[in-house]
């Protein structure tokens, strides 16, 4: 069906065309259009009859306009906007731990009226806020509707159910494939007839670089600082358990076979328990607390993801009769033949659970993704944050981003730096292009926040990205307070000076981890105060 345009783009269209017509051939300039949601109506010139080179006509054609402008329904004017209490705030602030900076902004959705704002400017920690720039800028680049492939490739000819040549397992980035994936193309191979492999059983897993973890300056054991590969399984974490002394035993899953544990007395190592002794090419030692009898369990992170997704598809592909050598990292050649594909969910939804859940591994494969894209060269995570830097200035060019610094795509980097304009910028324009508080936890509902702003008067209210690392916490999202005015804004609470010490502290720091904790506690309460003041504004006079 084709809608006609109505009155309002009709006159605009006459305007237009009028300024065309009236000028000496040159393009008509223009007025960059407001930042905010909503602009103010075109306003209808007045007819000038005895302005020089104006004929009767245009003069004529400008009246008619005039009048279907005049028949137009007036536009609604918006509510009366309310403010926050700046009392309330000004106390919360005045809490806050020495040494602490923080900044906000809070801006109508309609109007782009500043509602609230304190150091909007001022560059702080994002933190895991650092998430929405990458769903933006991804979501730009590579479209909601994009898909990862994962696929078996052969290298050789097939004959009577044996491949002779070479079998591929190729990664396209899928940030979500799970042991279940790759259980489905071992299913697909076995009903293609194939029963035996001849050659070798290769990896692909060149799409972008293989890193052994996020971030240097992370604990090497958190589970949270992975490795990155295109090719990577159960988002590159592996669940371990042992018994005291028998670390040798250790039961891991996904089975990790490079990994080897020995114990010691658990005075040697960090409140988590293990660290990472030793990092090969054909083994990863482990150090875990040794406790005696006690059953212990941990969550540890894999270091090599690709050659790691390509033993459990071995496992799998033996368990439909299938026997393959040990996986070898080798691109696949040109023309290789595709045997089997698995299909990834579309990426709206793959960054909506790296939202909801902030996993950094998801991040920064879809950062990583969205840099090959943009670039081709792209040889670490700091490039690739820096094109991201590079493409928000694109498509927010009324924002200074002059200070913006992305070390990467989760914001596991107590370097990077936004400020909370930036911020703000970032929510507002994924409200217009990605409808994004859909895609974000909701307070005392999902995810992040599914434990914060849960009262009565607050849940389902606000819609936000959580961010939080020693010394750094950041909240930025939407509200919807009570006014029925739809909101967007950034709180970032800093102290940048503890960080950089902290980060320059020997491991393990079982004090600088404990102040780390109540500084947090302090900055989240701090936070969480100020939403819930500006969730019960007071009208203006």
């Amino acid at each position: 069906m084709v809608v006609s345009p109505g009155p309002a783009k009709l006159a605009l269209t006459i305007l237009l065309l009028l300024g065309g017509c009236a000028g000496d051939g040159a393009p008509p300039e223009t007025t960059p259009a407001p930042t905010s949601a909503a602009s103010a109506p075109p306003t209808i010139p007045e007819a000038k009859p005895d302005s020089p080179g104006q004929s009767t006509e245009l003069s004529g054609l400008l009246e008619d306009v005039k009048s279907v402008a005049q028949e137009l329904p007036a536009r609604p004017r918006p509510t009366e906007i309310a403010v926050p209490d700046g009392r309330a705030a000004a106390a919360k602030i005045a809490a806050r731990p020495a040494g602490t900076e923080v900044g906000y902004l809070m801006v109508d959705l309609e109007t782009g009226y500043v509602m609230a704002e304190l150091n909007p400017d001022l560059p702080l920690i994002p933190a895991s806020t650092a998430k929405l720039a990458t769903a933006v800028v991804a979501l730009d680049v590579l479209g909601p509707d994009y898909v990862y492939l994962t696929e078996l490739l052969a290298d050789g000819d097939l004959e009577d159910g044996v491949l002779r040549g070479d079998l591929i397992l190729r990664g396209g980035g899928d940030p979500a494939l799970d042991v279940a994936d790759l259980l489905e193309l071992a299913v697909q191979l076995e009903n293609l007839g194939i029963y035996r492999v001849d050659g070798r059983f290769l990896i692909d897993d060149t799409v972008f670089p293989v890193l052994s973890e996020i971030d240097p300056r992370q604990p090497a054991e958190a589970a949270y600082n992975p490795g990155i590969g295109a090719l990577s399984v159960a988002f590159n974490r592996v669940r371990v358990a042992w018994r005291g002394g028998s670390a040798r035993n250790a039961i891991t899953l996904p089975p990790l076979e490079e990994a080897r544990f020995e114990s010691v007395s658990p005075a040697e190592l960090s409140r988590s328990g293990f660290d990472l002794e030793d990092m090969g090419d054909e083994a990863v030692v482990w150090r875990v607390a040794d406790r005696g009898g006690r059953r212990q369990r941990a969550s540890l992170p894999v270091k090599d993801p690709g050659l790691h997704a390509g033993r459990v598809f071995r496992q799998l592909a033996l368990a439909q009769g299938i026997a393959l050598e040990q996986p070898q990292r080798v691109a696949a050649p040109v023309g290789a033949e595709v045997l089997a594909v698995h299909r990834s969910m579309a990426l709206r939804y793959l960054v909506r659970d790296m939202l909801v859940y902030s996993n950094n591994m998801m991040a920064e494969m879809i950062g990583l993704s969205t840099a090959a894209r943009l670039s081709n060269d792209v040889a670490s995570l700091q490039a690739a944050g820096a094109l991201m830097v590079r493409h928000l200035s694109q498509l927010m060019p009324e924002i200074d981003w002059s200070t913006a610094a992305l070390g990467n795509h989760s914001g596991l980097d107590g370097a990077a730096r936004l400020t909370p304009r930036q911020l703000a910028a970032i929510a507002q324009y994924g409200w217009r292009s990605d409808t994004l508080p859909a895609l974000l936890p909701g307070g005392g509902w999902s995810g992040t926040l599914s434990d914060r702003f849960s009262g009565p008067d607050e849940a389902l209210r606000v819609w936000a990205k959580t961010g939080t690392l020693n010394y750094g916490s950041s909240l930025a999202g939407f509200l919807f307070p009570a006014s029925g005015r739809p909101a967007v804004f950034a709180t970032m609470v800093s102290d940048v000076g503890a960080r950089t010490s902290y980060d320059a502290t020997p491991r393990p720091r079982r004090v600088g981890e404990s102040s780390a904790g109540r500084w947090l506690a302090r900055a989240r309460a701090l936070q969480d105060g100020l939403i819930q003041s500006w969730l019960k504004p007071l009208p203006t006079s």
